[in-house]
């Protein structure tokens, strides 16, 4: 490696080091937020409910206060017990569930992990 090379890499270090501080600390500060808007949202969503409104009126627009279906994920536990449901027999379950874990796909990323000394 050449000097300038190595003094490259020594600016890109620091560059990722101070961007990955900056990070830290947005996302810290949009947590807070997130959770001053879900209590917030609970707020509104009781108090809007218990008057019968379906919509608030903000600048430049309005808050339609609806109801929203959510599905719940395919995950590994839902796959399992939906399997079990489907096939009786619990031996040919289990060996189609480890096979639907075996088969599926496996890709390495290559990612920066920082730790810290204490």
């Amino acid at each position: 490696m050449t000097t300038t090379q190595a003094q490259n890499f020594d600016i890109y270090v620091q560059q990722w080091v101070q961007l990955d501080n900056q990070l830290k600390v947005y996302q810290e500060k949009i947590k807070e937020w997130r959770e001053k808007r879900n209590a917030l949202e609970k707020e509104i969503i009781q108090h809007a409910s218990l008057h019968k409104l379906e919509n608030v009126p903000i600048e430049g627009g309005k808050l339609k206060i609806t109801s929203v279906n959510v599905q719940e994920p395919i995950t590994l536990k839902y796959l399992e017990r939906t399997l079990s449901d489907i096939i009786r027999d619990e031996t040919q379950s289990k060996q189609i569930f480890e096979l639907i874990k075996q088969k599926r796909a496996v890709r390495a990323v290559p990612e920066i992990k920082r730790f810290t000394t204490k």
